[in-house]
């Protein structure tokens, strides 16, 4: 008979390469946008919230707390606290309304009062007009937990393009802001650390975007951090010159951009995104109007641009925007720009129409998404630990987190765990180098009652991690010994 022994212990900064979402995905549960509209993913479901005072036609941003709690929201301009009144101290910012990447919540690591709120102007005619980035300090212990703008608009660069994304710093603690400048083959990445942002920018010179006739799009990161797009806007319905997609890759530690692929979807690219696990872009194209399309591509290829496939086309004109990620499950939503609906990517990693497209797929009660959702820090929303290794399970978060106990201990092939009747509903067995186990083959984890059976069928002598999920989302980590 084979001996086992399955212990509940600290694992003290263990590396899993095992998909989970970020520590910090809860800061992304409460979205405001468009004229009026919001999101509430804290009851584990995506409930529509209409209590938002936000009414702008394309860039926002909001922030909830590591625990899901809303603290606040802006239009670029305004900013609204968790109670939605406007913050102390909280109009004047300097992202203009029509930006499309108008503003981006920051916060401060090792930090949890103070955060930054980058805002960006829209593209001019005038090139002078444009005030360019700007960032602004909030700290939340003004105005009895409420939050009060304590330092605003202190200036980073300008000109700008309408572009303002965010991914953490190789280090997982640490923020990229990237942005663009107008005018100029020119990528500026500012870092923001425990000690304030560094106003000194990384800045990459690449890039095909000097002779636009309007201005660059938005830009966004893969989850991982790993891709960079931009979009270059060429104004197709009145120069003819399709709009171009540029792919980068990009160096989490440096802040650099390289290796530069463009390609062309369509004539006109409204918005995209990559898929969760950073094998697919996503592109909504113009097209000529009522055949909106959706594109997908496959980065994996060598040959991206001929990896094309058309995964939707509408059979009217409503131009698919945004796209952005749900923060409780796996699901991408589409802006269906100026109705009071969304679309959804139900499984955005399937290739082709595999991903299973729905035109509209949720509903705002009246409140329209105008173009675009909250801007977030990417890498929140990450569940990619193989490539982007900031998921340590520690000491602290153990002892924080256990909701659950097992026993006999020391035992013989079979574990009770109790889980004091929350419900399991994923799971997964790894070793500590990050091979995933096959539940039918090597073990068994079967409910009884209020518990589970954990029944040893093939494991080795070794150290084994079973991870998962709860109904409520809540994660679990047991480590398992076996002698």
């Amino acid at each position: 008979m084979k001996k086992t022994t399955l212990l509940l212990i600290a694992i003290f900064s263990l590396q899993l390469a095992y998909a989970q979402q970020h520590p910090e995905v809860k800061r992304t549960w409460h979205w405001y946008f468009g004229d009026g509209a919001g999101l509430d993913f804290s009851s584990g479901e995506a409930e529509v919230d209409t209590n938002g005072q936000l009414h702008t036609d394309e860039g926002c941003a909001a922030i909830s707390d590591t625990n899901g709690n809303l603290l606040f929201y802006t239009s670029g301009s305004t900013v609204w606290n968790r109670n939605h009144q406007i913050m102390q101290n909280g109009t004047g910012l300097y992202g203009d309304w029509s930006a499309q990447q108008n503003s981006i919540i920051i916060p401060k690591p090792q930090n949890d009062n103070i955060y930054y709120i980058f805002t960006n102007d829209s593209w001019h005619y005038n090139i002078n007009e444009n005030k360019g980035v700007h960032y602004s300090i909030i700290d939340m212990s003004l105005d009895g937990g409420l939050g009060g703008i304590v330092e605003k608009n202190n200036f980073l660069m300008r000109p700008s393009h309408e572009s303002l994304a965010a991914v953490h710093h190789a280090n997982c603690e640490d923020v990229w802001v990237l942005c663009h400048k107008l005018g100029e083959e020119k990528f500026y990445a500012y870092l923001v650390t425990k000690n304030g942002v560094d106003t000194v920018p990384v800045i990459s010179e690449i890039g095909n975007s000097v002779d636009l006739p309007v201005g660059a799009g938005i830009i966004k990161f893969s989850p991982n951090g790993r891709k960079v797009t931009s979009w270059n806007f060429w104004d197709w319905y009145n120069t003819g010159i399709v709009d171009t997609v540029e792919l980068y890759d990009f160096d989490r530690n440096a802040g650099i951009l390289f290796n530069r692929i463009a390609f062309s979807p369509d004539t006109v690219c409204l918005g995209f995104i990559f898929s969760p696990d950073n094998t697919k872009l996503y592109i909504s194209g113009g097209g000529t109007t009522p055949n909106i399309k959706i594109y997908q591509y496959d980065l994996n290829t060598t040959n991206i641009e001929n990896s094309k496939q058309l995964v939707y086309v509408s059979n009217y004109t409503v131009f698919y925007g945004d796209g952005q990620y749900s923060p409780i499950d796996s699901i991408i939503y589409f802006a269906r720009a100026y109705t009071d609906t969304l679309a959804i990517i139900h499984n955005p990693n399937a290739s082709g129409i595999a991903c299973d497209f729905e035109d509209i797929g949720i509903t705002l009660n009246g409140r329209n998404i105008q173009s675009f959702f909250p801007n977030f820090i990417v890498s929140f929303f990450n569940t990619d630990t193989v490539e982007y290794n900031c998921h340590n399970v520690t000491i602290a978060e153990v002892i924080r987190n256990q909701k659950f106990e097992v026993y006999p201990n020391p035992l013989y092939e079979q574990a009770t765990i109790n889980t004091f009747c929350k419900e399991i509903t994923s799971y997964n067995l790894f070793d500590t180098k990050g091979k995933q186990l096959i539940k039918d083959e090597d073990y068994k984890l079967k409910r009884q009652y209020d518990s589970y059976l954990f029944t040893n069928k093939k494991l080795t002598g070794g150290i084994y991690i079973l991870t998962g999920l709860f109904a409520d989302k809540d994660q679990f980590n047991i480590k398992i010994v076996i002698n």
